[in-house]
């Protein structure tokens, strides 16, 4: 179990680090601080969780993604899926 409580921990954290700048910030912005801040590419990013770049791309330009698609960011980004806010599908 401590495992389980350790990887939560973790992601509350990651969580809670982007909530103030989420007030004032769409996902988009958000994904694009995180990769910036991790030194991490829209590629690396696609090729996490199987879908391209064009995909993350559109994403990030029109804001509409997948409730799957977002969770798989969030479990590697740690940005919420709420941060896509209503334009999920």
């Amino acid at each position: 179990i401590f495992p389980f409580v350790w990887i939560y921990f973790l992601a509350f954290v990651e969580s809670a680090r982007y909530s103030s700048y989420m007030l004032n910030s769409s996902a988009a912005d958000l994904l694009h601080t995180w990769l910036d801040e991790n030194d991490r590419s829209v590629a690396w990013l696609a090729k996490k969780i199987d879908v391209t770049p064009k995909t993350i791309s559109a994403w990030m330009g029109r804001g509409k993604i997948k409730v799957e698609d977002a969770l798989s960011i969030e479990k590697i980004t740690g940005i919420p899926v709420h941060a896509w806010g209503e334009q999920s599908e």
